[in-house]
This record gives C-alpha cells, sequence and structure tokens, in this order.
C-alpha cells in the first residue's frame, strides 16, 4: 500500500508540473448486454444479464519524456440486481519508443456484493506494431492476491462506408486462469461510432469462440453514449 501510494503522489506531481495543456476529460456510459470480463461471463444473474457501466477519464498530453498519462474510473452496475458488483481505478502511462506506440498501467480491482471474491490488482503492459492491422500485444499480470497471468494478441482494421467509420478486430487469448494454462479465446468485434459535436454513439456487436471448457460461445452487444470536454 505504501508503494502505491508513493506512485500515485509521484504521478499527481508530474501531472501538476510537467503538462503544457489542459486534460481532455470523457464521461462515458456503456450499455452492455452481459458483463463480459476476458472472455468469462461475470453477469450477477446471467439469465437477466444486462448492465451500464459508467466511466469517466482524464486524459494528460504532453508529459516530460514524450508520454501521456490517463486516469480512469469504471464501474458496473447490474440493472436486474440493481447492485452495484465492480469498481475499478487505472493508471496508464503512453509514449512511443521510435515509432512504435507502448503502454504501461496498473489497475486496481473492487469488487461488491460478490462473496468470497476479494479486491485485487493488476500491472500490464502493451506494444503496437505501426504497420497495416495494428498488431496488439498486451500482457496483464494480477499482482494482488491471485497472481494469474493474461496475454491477448489483437489486430483491426478500420473502413470507410458511405464517410462512415466503421472498425472490426479480432482478439485471441491465452493465459492462466484458476490455477490452469489455457487457450482463452477468439474474439471477434465489429464498432461504428457516430459522433456530433462532442457525443459520440458508439454501437458494437461482439462474437467469441471458446478454446477450452471454461468458456462459452457467446455473442453479445454494446451501445457506448459518451461526452468529451
Amino acid at each position: 500500500m505504501k508503494r502505491i501510494t508513493a506512485l500515485f503522489a509521484v504521478l499527481l506531481v508530474i501531472t501538476t508540473t510537467s503538462f503544457a495543456k489542459s486534460p481532455a476529460i470523457t464521461l462515458k456510459s456503456d450499455f452492455v448486454s452481459r458483463y463480459m470480463l476476458r472472455g468469462l461471463d461475470v453477469s450477477m444473474n446471467p439469465d437477466h444479464p444486462v448492465s451500464v457501466q459508467p466511466q469517466a477519464t482524464v486524459l494528460f498530453g504532453n508529459l516530460a519524456f514524450g508520454s501521456d498519462l490517463l486516469l480512469v474510473g469504471f464501474s458496473n452496475y447490474d440493472i436486474w440486481q440493481q447492485k452495484c458488483n465492480e469498481t475499478d481505478g487505472t493508471i496508464e502511462i503512453d509514449r512511443k519508443i521510435g515509432t512504435f506506440p507502448i503502454a504501461i498501467g496498473w489497475t486496481y480491482l473492487g469488487f461488491h456484493n460478490q462473496p468470497g471474491l476479494p479486491n485485487s490488482n493488476e500491472t500490464y503492459g502493451k506494444v503496437i506494431v505501426p504497420i497495416r492491422f495494428s498488431p496488439t500485444l498486451t500482457c496483464v499480470k494480477d499482482t494482488g492476491v491471485r497472481h494469474w497471468w493474461h496475454a491477448e494478441g489483437n489486430i483491426s482494421q478500420a473502413i470507410s462506408l458511405a464517410k462512415h467509420p466503421i472498425t472490426s478486430d479480432i482478439t485471441l487469448t491465452n493465459g492462466e486462469y484458476w490455477g490452469s494454462h489455457s487457450w482463452g479465446i477468439v474474439q471477434g468485434r465489429i464498432t461504428s461510432p457516430f459522433t456530433y459535436r462532442k457525443f459520440t454513439v458508439d454501437p458494437a456487436v461482439v462474437y467469441q469462440y471458446g478454446l477450452s471448457d471454461l468458456f462459452k460461445d457467446t455473442f453479445w452487444g454494446r451501445i457506448g453514449i459518451s461526452y468529451t470536454f
């Protein structure tokens, strides 16, 4: 806890002394047909899985050494149960090494109304290869109570249809889940955001194919509504 507090203090000092312009603040709510976390259905009631996920993002640009600082708050509210079952906070630093965008981050995971599921935290790193399809590798390590790890590879492609952007991506996951190592999922997603002034509506449809007995073949959807200050 002392190391975490010190990290927050250092980032606060950097934030208040090193940025050349005001931060970009985005408020968003995602309405999801079911709450999927890395291929696992973690909805409180699988028969009534609809949730709303309020989020707040603060992006500081022009950090020292050419980096950006991203702060994210996230929660999941189960509409049927009328309960919040998760509240997270993330700190991420983004920069480029040569032409390669990279990111390192830390997330605190707070679970509520879920007996037997302790709070935890994760540390992660991400690198994007600046070529066609933007191949991305993300590695996540649970640095809290479970000590799991998780890796995913992603490719994406954006097109314009009647001057409207559509993005499709494919993700493959592998990791350690509940003490056993296994392949996770292959997931395909299509998004098509609509932006008007500072408002964005971002619908998405997702299909995942489970590669082991832990993961089910699932189809789900999401619609996000956001406002950027």
